[in-house]
């Protein structure tokens, strides 16, 4: 996205030379960013860049279930994926609708999102 924005092709109107300067909007960047990824990004950058709140990952336990909810500012919808290590053994949670629930033994050992790769608020 950087190389992109950086050193577009063909070069962006406005530029003269070796100067880079143009005006662009968080739109313009959240496009680009899409672009790059080849999916939506819209839904990450209204959570993460246009609110102030983090989301919030609400996580329950009960019996041999595991519960995992975002809980977003304004109600906006957030698939954001979340690793759970169970009894160290780490897996990708899908949250397509910003909720999972999945199985796990009852005695077993669980840490949500165990790298800390996803930026949230904590409870």
């Amino acid at each position: 996205i950087l190389r992109r924005w950086t050193y577009p092709e063909p070069p962006a109107p406005g530029e003269r030379g070796s100067c880079r300067c143009r005006s662009v909007t968080t739109d313009d960047f959240v496009a680009l960013a899409s672009e790059v990824a080849q999916r939506e990004l819209d839904r990450f950058f209204e959570v993460y860049v246009r609110q102030a709140e983090l989301p919030r990952l609400a996580v329950e336990r009960a019996d041999s279930a595991l519960t995992l909810r975002w809980d977003v500012p304004a109600g906006l919808p957030f698939a954001m994926p979340v690793d759970v290590a169970i009894d160290d053994e780490v897996r990708r949670v899908e949250l397509p609708d910003g909720h999972a629930r999945i199985a796990v033994g009852p005695d077993a050992a669980i840490a949500i999102d165990p790298n800390g790769w996803v930026l949230r608020s904590e409870p």
